[in-house]
This record gives C-alpha cells, structure tokens and sequence, in this order.
C-alpha cells in the first residue's frame, strides 16, 4: 500500500506538471528560437531538405544556412519532423515535444534519485523540486533543443545506475547510446558525456574491460560517421556554421571574474537580484537563498558521507556549474542541465532536515521555495501574450499579406512557412530584398538604436518612406 501510495502521488505530480506546461504552451509568446528551430524542420518534412530558410543568411557568418542546417547538431531536428508529420506544425503541437522529453527527465530523476536515496519519498521531492522551477516549466513549452539534450542525460544516468548490477556491459551499452544522442542534439552534450563517465569511473572502474571499450568506442564512431556523412556534402558551410555559433562561447578570463559574471548575468536577473527588479521578481531570492543552502549543505548530510554516489552527484554539480561559468553565452534556459542534480541534494538535505527539525517548519519552507518559482510561471499564464501581443500582429500579417515580410523569425508561423518571412534585421540592407512589410520588436529596435554609418542612414529612411499600421506593447508594424 505505501508503495501505491508514493507512486500515486508521482502521477500525480506528473500530472500538474503536464497541465502546468501545457497551459504554458498556449500562452507564452514565441520567441526567435523557435522560429530558428522550426524552420528546418519544417523544410525537412515539406521539402526533403534541412535548411534554416527563414534566415536572411547575407550580412550573417552562418554560409549556407538556407540550404542545410550545420550551426547545430541534427537529432532535434530529425526528432522534431516524425513528430510534425504527426503532429502538425502549430506552435503548440511542436512545443509538446519539449514537453515529451521533459517527461523523461522527471521519470529518470525519480528512477536515479529512488536507486541512490533508496527511498519513494527523497526521490519524489527531487523531482517536485525539479517540477516547479522556473526554467523547466519554460524549457518544457519551448521549440528549443535544450530539454532533449538534458533528458537524454538523466535517462542516460537512470539506466546505468538502474542496471549496473544486473546487467553491467548491456546499461553502460544503453546509457553511452543515450550520450550520443544527447551529443547529436546539442554541444551540451559534452556535459551528458562528462556526467556519466563520472559516475562509470567512480563506481565501476574496475569493471571496465577491453570489450567494453571497444564496443563503445565503436558506438560513438558509428554516430560520428553518420554526423560526417551529413556534413561532408557541405563541409564549408559546417566549418561557417558550427564554429561561427560556438566561437566565443567558452572563455578564459580571470575565475573571479567569470564567477562574478556567471551570477550577475544569468543567476540576479533570474532571482530578482538585478537592479530595478520589481517586488514580484524579489521574492524569487528567497529560492535563490534555498538553493545556495542545498548546494552548501549537501556535502555535511550523512548521505554523503557515506555514500560515493552522493558525492558524484555532488561533483557532477559542479561539473555542470564550472562548465556554464566559463560559457559567455548567460542564457537562462540552460540553467535546465544542473537541475537534476540540485534537485536531488535539496531532497536529501530537507529529508535529513525532517528528523532532526520540526516539520511544522520544515513543510511551509519547502512549499514557499516551490511556490514562489510557480509564481513566476503562473505570470506567464495571465499575460497570456501568444493571444493578447502575437497572436494580432500574426492575424493583421494573415489579412494583408505582404510579399516580403522583415520580422523576427516566429512569425513564419503567420505565414505557413511559405518564405515570405524573412529575420533581417538588416532590414534589406545585405540582400536587396527590400520588405514590404517591417515588423519591429525589441531586438529589431536594439539592433536599430546601435546601428552606424550607411545600415543606419539606410534603415532610417526605410522606416520613414513606410507607414506604421499597427502597435501594442511588443511589437509595431510598418508597410509600404
């Protein structure tokens, strides 16, 4: 009955959280990402080809891009077109794929952090803490990669710690197959590779043998080989590409500086611990301050004293947070690929909190740490700016239908993915293909604001031989 009963509640978790992620999905506003990552998906099941056509590729170091697709691995892609041939290619139907993978990472947290703790209830409140952050919810109603990428990361852990014992060669086997993958659908698959071999190497050194090598070994040659086949017809536009999207994002500046940059530019603006940050984002500090606590704390519970797993958890943690720190590129989303392993050293802490302090305590601190990272999620639900902001600029595109479109790259949705949508922010100026239609939001009006010289003086004019025919609180319309 006690195992019935954990698992009920397991289900149910998952269940809040699909209603959660879905109703994310059908509010929250598409961003240029998706765009980006739709379209050569979209190529590929209407037209047999994988290339980012919704890209103005002149004036951009990304050579070739239109035609085939290098800046990326391809899994997500090929993923993403079984799925749209399924599915369709509504924002909505393509957003659950995240929501699929994100799935498999709460069941493989559970699954991982059940094996280490050796018990239902630390492995539900690692993946309940998982569930409400933020990011996950975001990550999970989002047409990006990151989520495959790091739930073929913990699937990959589940089944290896999940089968070491019984069937050692065949769960390193599966769990290396899951790396791959993992590798194949974004460079952050390093992590996935550095991860598991952290745990293999921990636990099983000595277990490794010759065979065992070789036939890993023979698995990431033979994804290498099918990768290679698909870059060789185009290898100028993979080196373009591919090194043009990662050069620069590793650096190796000073450590303090990195740490310092690291929480200023990725960690405050999330917490609510940037400048201006309204008392809505402020409250976030209080998760900010539990998480600090979990990572300070883990290392003194007696879990971690004596289990080695406990402490590779720990060293993956770090693994993933020295990795990002010395990535330039601060973007949020990528806070997805720590989670686990935060989740699960807050689960141990609070569970070895929960005989030694009183839980009339205990239980409100951990619902108020879940409860203001819903907050944030809940805001994206009443703004609700898929309908009220994008929704009407895509319509009024549908009504008018211009020939030549200059937008950020979600509103290919408004035109089935026909091409007349181009992400120019040159507005013309590289291609000579002038639009006849300008749709301005926050990123298009940056990039104006710092333009100098003749794209300057050539955007001005543009703008002002056109009318504006539309405005709301993100986006302004011009045509000619």
């Amino acid at each position: 009955m006690k195992y019935f009963r954990t698992n009920s509640r397991f289900l149910l978790l998952l269940f809040v959280f699909v209603l959660i992620s879905v109703a994310t999905a059908e509010t929250k506003r598409p961003n240029i990402d998706e765009g980006w990552f739709l379209s050569p998906v979209v190529n590929l099941v209407k037209h047999g080809y994988m290339g980012t056509s919704v890209i103005e590729e002149a004036g951009t170091p990304y050579v070739g891009i239109n035609s085939r697709t290098y800046w990326m691995p391809p899994a997500s892609f090929i993923f993403g077109s079984v799925w749209a041939s399924v599915a369709g290619f509504s924002f909505f139907a393509m957003r659950l794929t995240s929501l699929f993978w994100a799935l498999i990472a709460l069941v493989s947290l559970y699954s991982v952090s059940e094996t280490l703790s050796r018990d239902k209830k630390t492995a539900l409140l690692s993946s309940g803490f998982m569930a409400c952050n933020y990011v996950f919810i975001q990550s999970s109603a989002d047409i990006r990669m990151d989520m495959m990428c790091m739930g073929l990361m913990v699937a990959a852990l589940a089944v290896y710690l999940r089968f070491r014992d019984r069937a050692f060669f065949a769960s390193v086997l599966a769990a290396e197959s899951l790396v791959l993958l993992s590798g194949l659908t974004h460079p952050h698959g390093l992590i996935s590779f550095i991860v598991l071999h952290i745990f293999i190497l921990g636990l099983d050194a000595k277990k490794i043998s010759i065979r065992l090598f070789m036939a890993v070994t023979g698995i990431y040659l033979a994804g290498g080989l099918l990768w290679l086949a698909y870059i060789l017809p185009g290898y100028d536009m993979f080196r373009a590409q591919f090194f043009a999207n990662v050069t620069g994002r590793y650096s190796g500046t000073g450590l303090f500086s990195l740490v310092i940059t690291e929480l200023q530019q990725r960690y405050f603006e999330m917490f609510g611990l940037k400048a201006g940050s309204g008392l809505a984002a402020k409250i976030k500090i209080y998760a900010f301050v539990c998480y600090i606590f979990f990572f300070i704390a883990f290392p003194f519970t007696s879990s971690f004293r004596k289990q080695k797993e406990m402490k590779l958890i720990y060293l993956s943690l770090l693994a993933v947070l020295c990795f990002l720190t010395f990535q330039p590129n601060k973007a949020q989303f990528y806070l997805v690929t720590p989670l686990p392993f935060i989740a699960i050293a807050g689960a141990v802490v609070c569970m070895e909190l929960s005989v030694k302090i009183s839980r009339i305590l205990l239980i409100p601190a951990i619902g108020l740490f879940m409860a203001v990272q819903l907050l944030s999620s809940f805001n994206v639900l009443v703004k609700n700016e898929f309908r009220k902001s994008f929704l009407p600029v895509a319509d009024l595109v549908r009504t008018l239908s211009p020939e030549k479109v200059a937008a950020s790259s979600e509103f290919d949705f408004a035109t089935d993915f026909d091409g007349r949508v181009k992400d120019d922010p040159s507005l013309g100026f590289f291609s000579g293909r002038v639009p006849d239609m300008v749709i301005i939001d926050k990123r298009y009006k940056d990039l104006m604001e710092n333009d100098t010289g003749n794209i300057r003086e050539y955007k001005q004019k543009l703008i002002s031989g056109m009318r504006q025919t539309f405005s709301n609180n993100l986006y302004t319309i011009y045509v000619r």
